[in-house]
């Protein structure tokens, strides 16, 4: 795939030099519709600086604190798409693993149960974990 921009930002790399321990740094980031790559410069010891784009189509792919090539840009990109679809991918399964296994479990049917039965006595309090007699004393 083509990438808008990994020229541009592989040159603007070069002026990171003083590595991680300098304080600055670069925030990759990669819009999916336009296949744009831009990045966004920061100085800050640690890392404690950074941009939140609040657009689902737009992607933090990392941070840079040392000059970056073109190729170098591209597998970055690519590593944090396969990544993003391995997520997506996991969590769908287990969204599906747990919505068959609660229907096939019937707990659908006892939490309705459930608020039925307190739909109908409100009043009435029952402690379910420490059931008691009347005089309160444990069963």
């Amino acid at each position: 795939m083509k990438y808008k921009g990994v020229k541009k930002l592989a040159e603007e790399s070069k002026c990171l030099t003083g590595g991680y321990y300098s304080g600055e740094y670069m925030q990759i980031n990669y819009d999916k519709t336009t296949h744009e790559v831009w990045g966004d410069y920061f100085v800050s010891l640690g890392q404690n600086s950074w941009n939140v784009y609040h657009d689902e189509n737009i992607i933090r792919i990392g941070n840079i604190c040392n000059p970056v090539t073109m190729a170098e840009i591209a597998e970055m990109i690519e590593n944090s798409l396969a990544e993003e679809a391995y997520i997506k991918a996991y969590l769908q399964s287990c969204d599906d693993d747990f919505s068959s296994k609660r229907e096939e479990s019937g707990v659908r049917a006892e939490i309705e149960e459930f608020a039925a039965q307190k739909a109908s006595s409100p009043s009435e309090k029952k402690d379910v974990k420490n059931p008691t007699k009347e005089d309160g004393k444990k069963k």
